[in-house]
């Protein structure tokens, strides 16, 4: 049952940053920032999805508009 349920909801996209990261919230003293991916389809036509990141896994010279990243997290 625990192995299931830690399958599940689980997301790796590849795309190009949209937006700089921008603060969005705050919990328990960490910081949460905001950005936005264009992952394109196999039609060719770009998704754009919000992605938010820990200020911990953030390294903010590394992230440019523009850039290809993949991101690996839970929805």
């Amino acid at each position: 049952m625990i192995t299931q349920q830690m399958q599940n909801n689980y997301v790796t996209l590849s795309g190009t940053i949209t937006a700089l990261p921008s603060l969005s919230h705050e919990v328990y003293g960490e910081k949460f920032y905001e950005t936005t991916l264009a992952v394109k389809r196999l039609s060719e036509v770009d998704d754009f999805i919000p992605v938010f990141v820990s200020e911990r896994l953030l390294d903010s010279s590394l992230v440019s508009v523009g850039s290809s990243v993949t991101v690996v997290g839970q929805f």
